[in-house]
């Protein structure tokens, strides 16, 4: 009898809450009066919220509303139970007593009513999601000085890595040429001579400034104009060539890396960009993997921190010419006696060059650096020596002129 008395209240008290539910939210949808809300608005230790209702008709049985005419907002006055009680003037007294005497009160009751009716209902809003801004080449924004600052120590220490291993009967003196530690840094920095090294033609003039064109485009590619980037890269050769290696640090491989591969960095990330440019808001996979080509530290950063470094270098559309030319060469070697001749070798050649920003094309500007710049590169092929030709000039500091209607150029550093 017990559980069927207990069971029956049960069933009503569902009956109670599932007919109460629907009729609740409609008055509250109507913007109506909920019942005993009144009352218990009257009541000053009661809260009495009010909620912003968007999109509905606020009326009452009297056809009057409380929308708001001007903001089109409507709202229902809820009261917040929890903080009715007979003590409530007692212990309000109390907390206003404790704010005279400066003293902080967390448990106070805070009347938000008044900003609540003017539709603020700040306790109500979410806090808003903060997003990373995306690069903007224009002003600025977005650029990053740490991640380049971090990425070029990272890919000095995996380069040594490989040299310990690619490399690791090379010495001299006695001593393996990337056996380093920090003793090495400390000595070089503080103790070591700086002398000139007398190394191929490939490794000063082509791996060198190579290797400061990674410092170059990390820097680039997170946003540094030309000049911070410049710095960037004699800060990356100078650790190379004091951290890097045993041998002494060689004045012409850091002016090789430091200021060549500034100028070859920015060649080939204007290249890479102009590749990118061209393939609209959204280049596509064959244009992203031809740009990181071109300048991989460029596809490192947009791939690895993805709509931040998105946003393509702006080129301002130059006037470009560019040639590639593959070929064949076959050297002989002719005995003195003119009585036969033996081939001693065969070369295959590459040749690329490339004007960016020629000048004469209306509404090009000459604002930046290297926003005019001629490269050139040639291969034969050759394992001895497989680079012939490798040259960059850019303008740093100048501007266009104009001689009638028949001579246009450029002039400056």
């Amino acid at each position: 009898m017990k559980m069927v008395s207990r069971t029956g209240k049960v069933i009503l008290a569902v009956l109670f809450v599932g007919i109460m539910l629907p009729l609740s939210c409609r008055a509250f949808a109507q913007g109506g009066p909920i019942a005993g809300s009144e009352n218990l608005s009257r009541n000053p230790d009661m809260q009495v919220a009010t909620l912003p209702v968007l999109e509905a008709e606020a009326s009452d049985s009297s056809g009057k509303s409380d929308t708001d005419v001007e903001s089109g907002n409507s709202a229902a006055g809820i009261p917040v139970l929890g903080n009715a009680s007979p003590f409530g003037e007692k212990k309000r007294a109390y907390h206003d007593a404790r704010a005279a005497n400066g003293v902080e009160s967390p448990s106070l009751p805070t009347n938000r009513t008044d900003k609540s009716r003017r539709g603020e209902a700040t306790w109500l809003q979410d806090t808003p999601k903060e997003t990373r801004q995306a690069l903007s080449w224009e002003t600025g924004t977005g650029k990053s000085y740490l991640i380049p600052a971090l990425e070029i120590p990272a890919f000095l220490f995996l380069l040594n890595g490989y040299d310990r291993l690619a490399y690791s009967n090379d010495t001299e003196g006695g001593v393996k040429v990337y056996d380093t530690n920090l003793n090495t840094f400390s000595d070089h920095v503080f103790h070591g001579a700086w002398g000139v090294d007398k190394d191929s033609f490939a490794m000063n003039q082509f791996a060198h400034p190579y290797q400061g064109s990674m410092y170059q485009g990390f820097a680039r590619s997170a946003g540094l104009n030309y000049w911070e980037s410049l710095l960037y890269t004699n800060v990356g050769s100078f650790l190379w060539e004091t951290g890097g290696e045993t041998t002494n640090p060689s004045i012409n491989d850091q002016f090789a890396s430091g200021i060549g591969g500034s100028f070859f960095g920015e060649a080939l990330f204007r290249m890479a960009n102009l590749v990118l440019e061209e393939g609209g808001s959204d280049p596509g996979f064959w244009r992203e993997l031809a740009a990181a080509m071109i300048s991989p530290p460029t596809g490192i950063n947009r791939l690895a921190f993805g709509d931040r470094f998105t946003p393509v270098f702006p080129s301002h559309h130059p006037a470009t010419f560019w040639r590639l030319q593959f070929g064949a060469n076959l050297n002989t070697d002719t005995h003195d006696k003119g009585t036969s001749s033996n081939i001693v070798q065969s070369e295959v050649t590459a040749d690329f060059s490339m004007s960016y920003g020629l000048p004469g094309k209306p509404g090009y500007s000459y604002t930046r650096p290297f926003d005019y710049f001629h490269f050139e590169f040639t291969s034969l092929g050759n394992a001895d020596n497989p680079f012939d030709n490798v040259m960059v000039r850019g303008l740093l500091l100048g501007k266009d002129y104009e001689v009638g209607n028949s001579f246009r150029g450029i002039w400056g550093l």
